[in-house]
């Protein structure tokens, strides 16, 4: 669909080898974004591509391994896909996920960690990593959607590390919509490739080429004396009259930060969590039939959603349809 409600967009799923990161690439292509699908199983990704269809001949859909509990992993990741589509991804889906479940009394610490890892710490790490890229490039309009769960709500017996992590998302995600929405609260916080202490980063050289084109030897240049290492400008022709003086060396950012004082805008960018109930996916196909049917009792449309259903609320949360909705959390429960 070339005339699709994110027509020319470029998505970010982690999780997109299967269930619902599955589905949200597929939706998401076919409503017009470009689609980069990340997965920790490589195959399962490249499975994914193959089920999408681009809205145009002049670009295609990119898949790429990525363990999101991984920094530099995940570094990486947004390094190569903004050198590949020249911008940073303004829609990101996180969607991956796992689960170790077991009763509280028998569960591991490392089982317990992986869960935390890859649920909350991977959400956290790609959040950032890209509202870093997108707040550098001065983007506004993008738009954040992590995937929480309903037993983050009510709690389930033996996924206390699971339910404890997606509470945990929507926690994380009503902050994010908050510090991404305005950048008052964030006048005194570094963004993307903007510390000089971290220029070994390949992110930090690439972003301040790309976007700038200026090199880390430029930016040493703007850095106040005295000790301090927080970048101060951008090219000092362009931004200087936006430093504060008096040894302050805060980045106000002119056209390059979006929050001089001269031109400040806000961020834009949206964050929301969905909140699914439970949902035929692979990952709940190992639940047994028997507690199946216990929970399916207890939903009001007497059947479990589909991983679909979940995608189009995603696409729905992606698109300019829900330009006023942020910090929210959506149930897709079925009652």
């Amino acid at each position: 669909m070339a005339n699709g409600v994110l027509g020319g967009k470029l998505a970010f799923v982690t999780g997109a080898g299967s269930g619902i990161g599955r589905a949200a690439c597929q939706v998401l292509a076919r409503e017009g974004a470009k689609v980069i699908a990340t997965d920790k199983d490589e195959k399962s990704a490249q499975k994914t591509l193959s089920l999408l269809k681009s809205s145009s001949a002049t670009f295609q859909h990119l898949h790429f391994p990525l363990d999101v509990s991984r920094s530099e992993e995940v570094y990486s990741m947004v390094k190569s896909a903004i050198e590949h589509f020249s911008v940073p991804p303004s829609i990101v889906v996180n969607c991956a996920g796992i689960t170790r479940d077991n009763f509280l009394l028998k569960l591991d610490e490392d089982s317990f960690q992986q869960v935390i890892d890859v649920n909350l710490k991977g959400t956290f790490l790609v959040t950032q990593t890209i509202a870093r890229a997108l707040v550098e490039a001065n983007i506004t309009g993008a738009s954040i959607i992590n995937l929480a769960s309903i037993v983050g709500r009510t709690g389930n017996i033996g996924q206390c590390s699971y339910s404890a992590s997606k509470a945990a998302i929507e926690a994380f995600t009503k902050t994010t919509a908050k510090e991404l929405g305005t950048p008052e609260s964030n006048h005194d916080l570094p963004v993307f490739g903007s510390l000089v202490q971290h220029e070994s980063s390949a992110l930090d050289h690439m972003a301040t080429e790309a976007v700038w084109g200026v090199t880390q030897a430029d930016l040493r240049r703007n850095v106040p004396q005295g000790g301090s290492e927080r970048y101060t400008g951008g090219p000092p022709e362009e931004c200087a009259k936006n430093v504060p003086q008096g040894g302050s060396g805060r980045y106000t950012g002119g056209p390059h930060g979006g929050m001089c004082t001269e031109c400040s805008t806000s961020f834009g960018i949206r964050c929301n969590a969905v909140v699914p109930g439970f949902i035929d996916t692979p990952m709940t196909d190992a639940v047994p039939d028997k507690v199946k049917e216990k929970f399916r009792a207890t939903i009001a449309l007497k059947r479990f959603g589909r991983a679909e259903e979940v995608a189009e609320v995603i696409a729905f949360l992606a698109s300019d349809k829900s330009s006023y909705v942020n910090g929210a959390s959506i149930e897709v429960i079925g009652g």
